[in-house]
């Protein structure tokens, strides 16, 4: 294991004796590291030690150069979810590890801008990268749904995302073209991707375009009508918006009733309740 060492300048004149490592710590090593971490270091966030579990444990966990980041006391400052991922997988890789970084130097660590799910799309190449990650993503949460609740965004992994858009890519490009229309009154495009995909595998592809023809132009079934309606009537109240959430669980519930032509009452706007099609 090579280690480098250097004196490293830091804000008012001062320096910090570094050392830079590339090491493949043990489990326990980990452990104790992530016992001993600094007392400023924030909550470890689950969904985020989640989705690296996940990469870690499928062979995605990849060396790119992030560090794991010990003070000049010997506590850890950078890198708790990565190394908490790696234990709770019993996985090890090979870490970049930096020590002897000066404790007040927390602060502006990682106040950067994060990529993006629809940045990783784009790496891989794939048209209309933003908008077709976050249909993807509309996708997964519909089927990751639970007794009317729709899967929350912040469970929703890259992996898992990009596999759903491998799964429906050819859909997801369609949906993007065929609710071009109505992509304002839905409030995005990948929206309406998502729900054209979703409407179109439940009731077909003939329904699917009946519904949405309906909804763009306003007109139709009792459904249509009052979803316009609502959601117009939401619009107008400038103290606030309707969430996206409940928007794209409305339009499914229309296409439900539209789909069976009932008189089922409509769910509002403002609920968040998702139908099972």
């Amino acid at each position: 294991m090579a280690i480098i060492k250097q004196d490293v300048p830091q804000p008012h004149g001062k320096f910090d004796k570094i050392e830079v490592s590339i090491e493949t710590l043990t489990i326990e090593q980990m452990g104790k590291a992530l016992e001993g971490k600094a007392e400023l270091q924030r909550g470890i966030k689950s969904w985020h030690r989640a989705k690296l579990v996940d990469d870690a444990s499928c062979g995605q966990f990849w060396f790119n150069g992030s560090s794991i980041v010990f003070d000049d006391n010997g506590k850890l400052i950078d890198g708790q979810h990565r190394l908490s991922a790696l234990v709770s997988a019993g996985v090890t890789r090979p870490l970049l590890v930096v020590r002897g970084v000066s404790s007040k130097s927390y602060v502006v660590i990682d106040s950067g801008v994060g990529k993006s799910i629809g940045d990783f799309f784009k790496f891989k190449g794939i048209p209309n990268a933003n908008a077709s990650a976050a249909a993807a993503r509309w996708i997964l949460r519909y089927k990751n749904s639970n007794k009317g609740v729709i899967f929350h965004t912040s469970l929703v992994g890259r992996k898992d995302t990009m596999d759903t858009y491998l799964d429906y890519s050819d859909e997801i490009g369609d949906g993007l073209k065929r609710t071009r229309g109505i992509s304002a009154f839905l409030g995005s495009a990948s929206m309406g991707s998502a729900l054209w995909v979703i409407i179109s595998e439940a009731y077909g592809e003939e329904l699917a375009l009946a519904f949405f023809g309906s909804l763009e132009a306003g007109i139709g079934k009792p459904a249509i009508t009052k979803l316009r309606k609502s959601i117009a009537t939401d619009n107008n109240r400038a103290r606030r918006q309707i969430p996206p959430d409940n928007r794209f669980c409305s339009v499914l519930e229309a296409s439900l009733v539209y789909a069976k032509g009932t008189a089922r009452k409509l769910i509002r706007p403002s609920v968040q309740k998702i139908p099972s099609l």
